[in-house]
């Protein structure tokens, strides 16, 4: 079966579009799912990336579980028909054209979860360790982002070294903990 990235319209509404990268990918029989429920030309832009073995009935009931029954039943109450009825339904699991992603190509797996990195014998798990998110939302091993916090983190108060939450003071006595009572933000 193909994962492929795709542009998806939500709705049919060109303006409102989601891209489903290789973090987000789409199963070719996903596609027709796609479009039973946003309208036809709801998917654009579908590009089969990765071949995975899957199975059918593992694959309709995997989209069962996303989509709900529209993807096995037709609905009662708009009399849309099933994408996929009975229980061996005719499913295309692979595109009719195809071109690998190039090696390297890191992607994330649906059916079981897990970041992989295709090779040129197939797809393998990436190994364990911190994923890091560089300032493009990338991820990557070279660098890591600056990440800086306010405030200590424990509850508390830290005045008096109590481990009960802070009472919320009083407008008062909060312009009060002011140096200078005409820069406060709570000053009348």
């Amino acid at each position: 079966m193909h994962f492929c990235t795709a542009v998806v319209a939500i709705g049919g509404d060109d303006m409102n579009r989601v891209h489903r990268g290789e973090y987000a990918p789409i199963s070719w029989p996903e596609v027709e799912v796609i479009l039973a429920l946003h309208g036809p030309g709801s998917v654009s832009e579908i590009r089969p990336f990765i071949s995975v073995e899957q199975d059918v009935r593992s694959e309709v009931e995997r989209l069962r579980r996303i989509y709900g029954d529209i993807v096995v039943k037709d609905d009662p109450v708009s009399g849309d028909p099933a994408v996929y009825p009975g229980r061996n339904p005719a499913v295309t699991m692979e595109a009719s054209e195809y071109t690998r992603a190039p090696a390297g190509t890191r992607w994330m797996n649906p059916l079981n979860g897990e970041h992989e990195q295709i090779e040129e014998e197939g797809s393998y798990p990436v190994p364990k360790g911190p994923l890091v998110v560089d300032e493009f939302n990338v991820l990557s091993g070279a660098r890591r982002v600056q990440v800086e916090s306010f405030g200590d983190p424990r509850p508390g108060d830290p005045d008096t070294g109590s481990t009960r939450p802070r009472r919320p003071l009083p407008q008062r006595e909060r312009a009060q903990k002011f140096d200078d009572t005409s820069e406060s933000p709570f000053a009348a």
